[in-house]
């Protein structure tokens, strides 16, 4: 029978020494920086390991987690402004409410990843995989989606508010298909609009729900 080890690194969130560990973290991979190249880096070193890590409410703004395992990682409400996650694998973590502006996602797995209630401003998700990702109640402002890949991605269920697309970056190579709710996003910019691959996942959009809720006839009269 396996057995699974969870990792808490900053201590559990609302036990007595949490506020003062919970950036020993950052400290620790942050001075590992600064000794490359003649010795390993934190992410060199423990990188693999890190999956279902617990993280919860800690402060990793700036952290270099490049190519880190961070699979099943509860990074929830945590701040990891301008953090460099690039070529990390993401997927099924919690980063609900987590503060993740101008976070560096290219090349990223987040497949499955959980970011309701996300501030992802500014954010960088060149050639991310975000299939299957919850974006409900997320800040999605200036956003740069370019050669990203929304297949199967959420952007809304049932009451919740819609995602916010305010100025974010996009270009035909990012893909859409098969996104839920991508009918209900607020603020689309007009560039956005006028690329033939989103509007027809608006319309696929509209339809699955139409579907759903049973109006078939609604669902016939979209042009496909």
């Amino acid at each position: 029978m396996g057995s699974s080890l969870t990792f808490y690194p900053c201590g559990k969130q609302g036990e007595e020494t949490f506020k003062e560990t919970r950036s020993r973290l950052l400290r620790i991979s942050g001075y590992s920086n600064c000794i490359k190249p003649k010795y390993s880096t934190f992410v060199d070193v423990i990188g693999n390991f890190l999956n279902n890590i617990h993280l919860a409410g800690a402060d990793l703004s700036r952290i270099d987690f490049r190519g880190a395992n961070l699979k099943g990682a509860n990074l929830s409400n945590t701040d990891m402004r301008r953090a460099d996650l690039s070529g990390a694998d993401l997927s099924g973590a919690n980063l609900r409410n987590a503060y993740l502006r101008a976070v560096d996602f290219s090349g990223a797995d987040l497949t499955g990843a959980d970011l309701t209630g996300a501030d992802i401003e500014r954010a960088y998700f060149s050639k991310a995989n975000l299939s299957g990702t919850i974006l409900c109640r997320t800040k999605l402002h200036g956003a740069d989606l370019t050669d990203a890949f929304f297949g199967g991605l959420s952007f809304g269920k049932k009451n919740y508010p819609p995602a916010n697309f305010k100025d974010i970056k996009s270009d035909g190579s990012t893909k859409w298909f098969n996104s839920r709710g991508l009918h209900k996003v607020e603020h689309i910019p007009d560039e956005l609009n006028k690329q033939n691959n989103f509007k027809d996942a608006i319309e696929l959009s509209q339809g699955i729900e139409y579907l759903i809720n049973g109006n078939i006839n609604n669902a016939l009269t979209i042009q496909s």
